[in-house]
């Protein structure tokens, strides 16, 4: 399932904004193979896809419906480019 398009950049800075107030992370959603940095931060790709489509529609998209790929690639879509190593 590709994700959704109705996430915009402000969207995903909300996500980072969210973990920067203490939103956690479970272990298990930590990043593993690429992470983005934002303003010298790394977030896992996959929870700001999760979370940003949260603060998009108020529900949490589930991280099992796409891949680390298809984040990135939304992601650059919306004008990132920093991804890094987690």
């Amino acid at each position: 399932m590709p994700i959704p398009n109705n996430l915009s950049r402000e969207h995903i800075l909300g996500a980072a904004e969210q973990r920067n107030k203490g939103r956690l992370i479970p272990k298990r959603r930590n990043a593993r193979t690429i992470a983005l940095s934002i303003d010298g931060k790394k977030y896992p790709v996959k929870i700001l896809i999760s979370w940003g489509h949260e603060i998009a529609t108020g529900q949490e998209l589930n991280s099992n419906l796409f891949t680390s790929d298809d984040a990135v690639n939304c992601l650059r879509n919306l004008g990132f480019t920093d991804f890094v190593s987690p």
